[in-house]
């Protein structure tokens, strides 16, 4: 019916990335509808978060995406919503603050300080992490490296500090002998 609404990991698929399982389609729907439908998880709430156009706010799908997602995947996505500009951390905060009832709303206020805006990809978020969470200080994301006059490189997760550069994927320094 009209008054469902996209949310969770569907929601974010939406937006374009291409990550987790396509079925089934989650929807959310305020109040009593009992339906049942093979590939449509219907989510029956007491209070919609907020919605556009689309179905449920980023931020608001963000948080019923980490529900139930791995703390890795939870960052990976997240990390891929603020870099696109979908949402921010202070929408999530706000939202999870104001409904802290609503499913996932501490596991997204949990996860918030383990994002970064400036990772470009999912492999790298999983990446910085798993450093991270290695006990590895955080590192800086996708910054700019000037070796020589005219030989400028961009560091995946770059640890100024000890002049060491990790590369979640790396054959391009083999294949282009200057990097």
């Amino acid at each position: 019916p009209d008054r469902a609404h996209l949310t969770g990991i569907s929601r974010i698929q939406e937006l374009g990335l291409d990550f987790g399982p396509s079925l089934p389609v989650r929807l959310v729907v305020e109040g009593d509808l009992h339906l049942a439908f093979r590939e449509v998880f219907l989510h029956r709430t007491k209070q919609l978060p907020p919605t556009d156009e689309k179905g449920v706010v980023p931020a608001a799908a963000y948080i019923a995406f980490c529900r139930t997602a791995r703390v890795i995947d939870a960052i990976k996505v997240g990390d891929w919503l603020l870099h696109h500009g979908h949402m921010t951390a202070e929408d999530v905060t706000a939202l999870a603050l104001a409904t802290p009832w609503r499913a996932g709303a501490g596991e997204a206020l949990w996860v918030l300080p383990h994002l970064d805006a400036g990772a470009r990809s999912l492999p790298e978020s999983e990446t910085r992490a798993v450093l991270g969470f290695a006990g590895l200080p955080e590192p800086k994301v996708n910054r700019r490296l000037v070796l020589a006059e005219d030989l400028t490189l961009l560091g995946d997760l770059v640890y100024e500090e000890w002049r060491v550069t990790v590369e979640y994927e790396g054959a391009h320094h083999q294949e282009e002998r200057e990097q």
